[in-house]
């Protein structure tokens, strides 16, 4: 299980049997809304303040990427069919649509 206590800018992965953080993942300076790809086990994670997209691999719950998109993001979303993953840069108005199964440096 992954959370996002925003205030401390980083992503927890939590082993839920245990009920003990197992990781600490920065997150940027102000993650807000999270999105998981489970076929590549990648989460997305907007940070609107800091108007970054950052990925992490599920698995060795490391962050892989982060990409500055030029706004605020937010309102990360996954949808399963086709598998995209999309953010809002709600200050330009923009809807970015992002393919998890290709490199994470491979923006659509």
């Amino acid at each position: 299980m992954m959370a996002n206590p925003t205030p401390l800018a980083t992503i927890v992965a939590i082993d839920e049997k245990a009920l003990k953080v197992v990781a600490r993942v920065p997150g940027g300076s102000y993650p807000d809304r999270m999105a998981f790809a489970p076929e590549v086990h990648k989460l997305y994670v907007s940070d609107e303040t800091g108007k970054t997209e950052t990925v992490i691999d599920t698995t060795t719950n490391q962050r892989v990427a982060m990409f500055v998109r030029g706004g605020e993001v937010g309102k990360t979303q996954y949808h399963s069919v086709p598998n995209p993953v999309f953010v809002d840069v709600q200050t330009r108005r923009q809807l970015i649509e992002i393919d998890p199964t290709k490199d994470p440096a491979n923006l659509i």
